[in-house]
């Protein structure tokens, strides 16, 4: 009886490690170190806690963009590496901000010191909408039209959506609500939620409901297109496991991504390519940041 019951268990184990998602191997890795010279990152003269500093974007080119808040302005480099040139920038960033990303359009998008800042490619400041005293995003998202976001309040939580386009001002507070209290990001015709679970809950496809049953319902939504593909990310322990989905939701490739466990939500960038999905991790390089591309089909 035992031995069929070890059999059994054998069976199950195997079973499990032939399902499981496999690991990535990175296809690129870039490494951007810090230093005086103009084409290295400005130091924050803290030696190894020069990591908090580590925001970054990829364009619709592959340019890696990074807010060196030492040197007040944007750095570009090329998917390789090489130092392209600097946006100067005033205001945005600062070693208070907590959020960068790069747009459809390619505007830049921070939160930096309780305001929202959405930047022009030149570094101009397009709009700057500032938070009430104590309220923080609570997830961010900067589509193609929009900045979309969710914050905290005591009655649940509040999605809201602020245009790219003018008039808010530095006196002017948040007060663009998206109507519901689920939050909901807008890509083209297609609606998400932050999460798989939310996402199933608010939008259909072809006149059915919509389900995202091979993504795990906890699975945060990484980024979009317009023809309503889109990446999910859910942070494990050790490793991200994500998920490329088509616009009814089915499963079209998965993966998972070994990471340190200091690792941040905010490290991680995808874009679409061609057929598949491009996923960047950034992690410390100690004295440098390292990016590191993964390829999911």
């Amino acid at each position: 009886m035992d031995r069929f019951f070890l059999a059994a268990v054998l069976c199950a184990v195997m079973s499990h490690i032939a399902i499981a998602d496999p690991f990535l191997a990175p296809q690129s890795v870039v490494t951007l170190e810090f230093g005086d010279a103009p084409s290295k990152l400005g130091s924050s003269g803290f030696g190894e806690d020069d990591w908090k500093l580590l925001f970054f974007s990829v364009g619709a080119d592959d340019t890696i963009a990074v807010p060196d808040i030492n040197k007040g302005r944007i750095a570009l480099y090329s998917a390789k590496g090489v130092f392209i040139k600097a946006i100067p920038v005033t205001a945005a960033i600062s070693s208070r901000m907590n959020f960068f990303a790069q747009s459809l359009n390619d505007n830049y998008v921070s939160f930096n010191d309780g305001a929202l800042y959405s930047l022009t490619a030149s570094g101009e400041v397009l709009w700057r909408a500032p938070f009430p005293m104590g309220v923080f995003p609570k997830a961010l998202y900067a589509g193609g039209e929009a900045v979309y976001f969710a914050v905290e309040e005591i009655d649940g939580v509040k999605s809201f959506s602020i245009p790219y386009i003018p008039p808010f001002t530095a006196t002017e507070s948040v007060v663009v609500s998206d109507g519901g209290n689920l939050p909901r990001i807008r890509v083209s015709g297609f609606v998400f939620g932050y999460t798989a679970a939310d996402t199933a809950r608010l939008r259909t496809a072809s006149g059915g409901t919509f389900s995202l049953s091979s993504v795990p319902a906890k699975a945060r939504f990484l980024e979009a297109e317009k023809s309503g593909r889109a990446v999910w990310l859910e942070k494990e322990e050790d490793a991200y496991a994500v998920y490329n989905t088509t616009s009814d939701g089915k499963l079209i490739a998965s993966g998972r991504i070994a990471r340190a466990p200091s690792a941040s939500w905010y490290w991680v960038v995808a874009k679409f390519d061609g057929d598949g999905a491009s996923i960047y991790l950034c992690e410390d390089g100690r004295g440098s940041m390292r990016i590191e591309m993964y390829r999911l089909k």
